[in-house]
């Protein structure tokens, strides 16, 4: 798989934020060369703008192009060993006025309109570019929550190839691995269903790839198992409506097998598990709570299959 690159964004202010070179050694930079204090400044923003909201509508059309170019700023592409701290504090840096951006999306929506494609790229390239720290990723995926909970989630929309990269979404770090998991695969999950209709069948097969995948494993919870469930039957209807031609059709006949190959492995580890804990369970009311728990899973398969809608729109 080749590496993924970060899209370019532009920008009239690349040079205006670049931090100047630093000072000889046994001296401190002073804070305007500190990513560390740029991290701060937009939590101290937003707590100006709750005590003073008046300062709001003045400040936001001046405040706004700055911080929309200061995520975009990708940063080299080859790090040197000894400015990584420095580069991991840029990222971090970024990644807290993303924050401060999404809380203004829902107030300030006619100012931000202007800046949604390059607001969705900057966070998708952040995702591309920023470290395997734990933190600064779970912070960037809340971000891109709440994105998803507004209009400009349309923006994303055409960046769902990069997002359908692992390595992208989760990250390549062991913790972030075992922690994000959960949160990005149901934001990933989200987005695929808004855009399921339009696409590919290269697209569809690597997401039943992906979440069938997930469906079968057991480091997951059961809610997520669920959503890759739901999201796979999701996905039925639009591979069906690909077979246009002879080739298209039998693409999607594979897929479709694909499909029901997952859920009867899923109900046939249903079936070698289930009696196994609910032996190991004790007897009365912690029992009916196990069983209650491990049926659930079963019923919310089955009853998907009879209806029709699983997101709401």
């Amino acid at each position: 798989m080749e590496d993924v690159k970060p899209m370019e964004t532009p920008t009239t202010s690349d040079q205006s934020l670049t931090p100047a070179a630093p000072v000889g050694n046994g001296q401190l930079n002073p804070s305007t060369r500190s990513f560390k204090i740029i991290t701060e400044s937009p939590l101290v923003v937003m707590f100006l703008f709750q005590l003073y909201s008046r300062l709001v509508q003045t400040n936001i059309p001046h405040l706004l192009p700055l911080m929309v170019a200061a995520i975009s700023v990708p940063g080299p592409e080859n790090v040197p060993s000894h400015l990584k701290p420095q580069f991991i504090e840029l990222k971090g840096a970024q990644v807290k006025t993303v924050s401060f951006l999404t809380y203004l999306l829902k107030s300030c929506a006619e100012y931000i309109r202007p800046h949604e494609e390059s607001i969705c790229k900057s966070i998708v390239n952040l995702l591309v570019t920023c470290s395997d720290s734990a933190s600064i990723r779970k912070e960037l995926l809340v971000s891109l929550k709440h994105v998803l909970g507004t209009d400009f989630k349309r923006g994303l929309f055409p960046l769902i190839d990069t997002l359908l990269d692992e390595r992208v979404l989760v990250g390549t770090g062991r913790a972030c691995f075992e922690s994000l998991r959960p949160l990005a695969y149901s934001l990933l999950a989200e987005i695929v269903h808004h855009v399921r209709g339009d696409l590919s069948l290269a697209q569809l097969s690597r997401i039943i790839y992906l979440f069938s995948r997930n469906m079968h494993d057991s480091t997951l919870s059961l809610s997520i198992h669920t959503t890759c469930a739901r999201l796979m039957l999701n996905l039925v209807e639009p591979i069906f409506e690909k077979g246009v031609d002879q080739q298209s059709m039998d693409e999607a006949r594979i897929l479709l097998g694909r499909i029901l190959d997952a859920f009867v492995g899923k109900f046939s580890t249903f079936k070698r598990t289930i009696p196994q804990l609910l032996e190991e369970g004790e007897v009365g009311k912690d029992r009916v709570t196990l069983r209650s728990k491990l049926e659930l899973p079963v019923q919310v398969i089955c009853v998907i299959s009879y209806t029709g809608g699983f997101f709401s729109e």
